[in-house]
């Protein structure tokens, strides 16, 4: 059951299209909608321009860039607000001082749902983030979440592609998108595209996922993808072929060190998808 939705807020709310679909999965669902942003005090110290000699112009120009992105990000609350309250949508404000993933992830610790832009935006930053601050949050343990691209439409999804690898992970991000039943009556299209990492044959993976599918109330088309050097570009071309409003991935990841390494499929439709992508593992 989806009952709290988090919005991570962008630049500008009430033009953004995960602010459509996060109206539209509150009032399904019942929902409270809790709209976040964090101002990285960090990060805006790092990019103010330093030089030898001018030490209080410096800590003058911080504290100048500080409070144009606590401004900036109060606009884009109330913004955001105001887009939700006109629905009658009960609606929350978290926002922070601090590091956005760190305390994006505390945020999220009592909600069901976060729906972000798939290139982040924090107050005070010049332009977007990109997919690794996505993927890097789910590996911090925020999932489910929907990552929009900035050109996506706002219209409720008929019909969701799910592409599976074989993999634990890929499987659990499709069988979380199905019970949460976030759009209700949506069909699925199925993909493998290559060898399924399981060792089994794409199409014994592909019937499998769609008796578990119908088994679910969710009709299904299954589709084995010729493998192929660009599988980012194979799934992307046959979201757009089926006229897929959804994609749902999986996110493998391993820590090397310190170094967080992400499966590069799912870094990869993050970066190029121009349709919202679920994305849980």
């Amino acid at each position: 059951m989806i009952k709290r939705v988090l919005v991570s807020v962008s630049q500008t709310p009430s033009r953004s299209p995960e602010t459509g679909l996060a109206l539209h999965l509150a009032k399904a669902h019942g929902a409270r909608i809790t709209g976040f942003t964090a101002v990285d005090a960090d990060q805006i110290e790092q990019a103010t321009p330093t030089s030898v000699g001018v030490f209080s112009y410096q800590v003058k120009l911080r504290e100048n860039n500080l409070q144009a992105a606590k401004d900036e990000a109060s606009r884009a609350i109330a913004d955001f607000s105001r887009a939700v309250e006109e629905t009658g949508i009960e609606f929350r404000t978290a926002s922070a001082s601090g590091g956005s993933a760190a305390t994006l992830a505390d945020v999220w610790r009592f909600q069901d749902l976060c729906l972000m832009s798939a290139k982040p935006w924090g107050p005070g930053s010049e332009g977007s983030g990109d997919a690794s601050s996505v993927l890097h949050l789910v590996a911090m343990g925020l999932r489910p979440l929907i990552a929009v691209p900035d050109q996506a439409s706002s219209e409720v999804p008929k019909k969701v592609m799910i592409a599976l690898s074989g993999s634990l992970d890929s499987a659990k991000a499709m069988k979380h998108f199905i019970q949460l039943n976030l759009f209700g009556d949506i069909s699925a299209h199925v993909v493998v595209a290559g060898k399924p990492k399981s060792g089994e044959s794409a199409e014994i993976l592909l019937k499998d996922a769609s008796d578990y599918l119908e088994a679910h109330g969710c009709t299904a088309t299954t589709a084995a993808l010729d493998d192929s050097s660009d599988r980012t570009a194979l799934l992307l071309e046959e979201a757009e072929r089926v006229g897929a409003g959804l994609l749902v991935i999986g996110s493998s990841y391993k820590r090397i060190l310190t170094i967080e390494r992400f499966g590069k499929h799912a870094a990869g439709v993050l970066k190029n998808s121009s349709i919202p992508i679920f994305i849980s593992h």
